[in-house]
């Protein structure tokens, strides 16, 4: 798909190994962890993946997973959604930014190793990942508050998920917005395709015509 154009929180990620541990992760224990993440003025994940502050009345988050283009891990979901979850009812926030660290892009997409040690291992963690992502992006589709991505450079993915379904959506000369998963047929993703029958000039009815 080609598009047109601090209070913080911490979560922690499910577990993905060949061993088996994620196949003993039940939904239950899935929602306790996401029950631990407590609100603070600054913070981070766990894992230092994603970077959380306020200057003035913005709440900046920043994917900070430079060397793997910032792929999204079940992490960074969380965080993201229990960030965006505590500003939304802060009357001290009234815009929120996203951006990506490093120079290569915002963010390519999901974490694609993660996902495929945890299909080889029986694991459930892949599951969880997408539910909980998938509820990420609605979230940012109805957010209440001006919602700013700068999809600069490579905007892959799940990057597309974080992004394209915010209120204000920047792009520069550099962004490369895509959405790979149609090479293995895994559509629609991350709302996809309700984006592109929503974009101007009958983008969408193009791009599925052409590929």
């Amino acid at each position: 798909m080609v598009g047109p154009t601090g209070k913080g929180v911490c979560g922690r990620d499910a577990p993905v190994s060949e061993d088996g541990a994620a196949r003993s992760r039940t939904r239950k224990d899935d929602s306790m962890a996401l029950d631990d993440a407590a609100p603070l003025r600054e913070g981070s994940a766990p894992d230092g993946s994603v970077l959380l502050r306020t200057e003035g009345h913005a709440g900046h988050i920043t994917l900070n997973r430079p060397r793997a283009i910032n792929a999204l891990t079940h992490t960074m979901v969380r965080t993201v959604d229990a960030a965006l979850a505590a500003w939304e009812h802060d009357d001290e926030i009234a815009v929120v930014v996203v951006t990506g660290a490093g120079e290569r892009g915002l963010c390519a997409g999901g974490d694609i190793r993660a996902i495929h040690d945890d299909a080889r291992g029986g694991g459930r963690a892949s599951v969880a990942f997408w539910r909980d992502e998938y509820r990420l992006n609605a979230r940012i589709a109805r957010y209440a508050k001006p919602y700013v991505a700068l999809m600069d450079g490579i905007v892959m993915g799940g990057g597309v998920g974080v992004s394209a379904h915010g209120s204000v959506r920047v792009v520069t000369e550099r962004s490369a917005v895509a959405m790979p998963e149609t090479a293995i047929v895994f559509v629609p993703d991350v709302g996809g395709t309700h984006l592109l029958a929503r974009a101007p000039g009958e983008l969408g009815t193009h791009l599925a015509l052409t590929g």
